[in-house]
């Protein structure tokens, strides 16, 4: 991965060390399985900062999903939790994705709804952000990662990459981190 361009693009809302961390192992991931261009659909775009790193780091077909165009453009835009919006996506995809990216909601009815819908259409990987957080912040995600973690009879590999934001107080700290959930043949 070309470091020197990846400075060059704008951030997301993972920090930089995240990020790359994260695109470092999908990188390798999919080199290592013949993957050239995987499709990925990420699920809450927000700014859609993403949408540039998954192509030119990832050689990615990039879907962004979000039910507002507020602050960018998604390729498809609705409810995530309606089917008809998943159709929508699985028809740009031309099948299933190799890799689904949630962080669409964050607290656990909706994070759960989101994972049991898009979650099946995944090849390879299924990321959730953020998997980290404080008691300020809710913890969907961070349910059901450490739900997914405790019940894995097997079907995943989990992989991490977190960061700290704020002062050494606890006060002022936020954590957030991706998780990787790597489905086995």
């Amino acid at each position: 991965m070309d470091l020197k361009s990846f400075d060059t693009l704008a951030m997301p809302v993972q920090s930089r060390e995240e990020w790359r961390l994260t695109l470092e192992f999908l990188e390798g991931y999919f080199r290592n399985r013949g993957i050239e261009h995987p499709v990925i659909v990420e699920v809450g775009i927000q700014s859609n900062l993403q949408k540039a790193f998954y192509e030119r780091f990832l050689g990615a077909r990039h879907i962004g999903v979000d039910c507002s165009d507020k602050y960018s453009k998604p390729d498809v835009m609705g409810d995530a939790l309606s089917p008809a919006v998943l159709q929508r996506a699985l028809d740009m995809a031309g099948g299933d994705f190799d890799m689904v990216f949630l962080d669409a909601a964050q607290h656990y009815p909706e994070v759960k709804a989101y994972f049991d819908l898009w979650g099946p259409h995944a090849r390879h990987v299924i990321a959730l952000h953020p998997i980290y957080t404080t008691e300020a912040h809710p913890d969907g995600m961070r349910r059901l990662w450490r739900e997914l973690n405790e019940a894995s009879m097997g079907e995943y590999r989990f992989a991490s990459f977190r960061h700290v934001v704020g002062s050494d107080s606890p006060c002022f700290r936020y954590q957030f981190g991706t998780g990787l959930l790597i489905k086995i043949a």
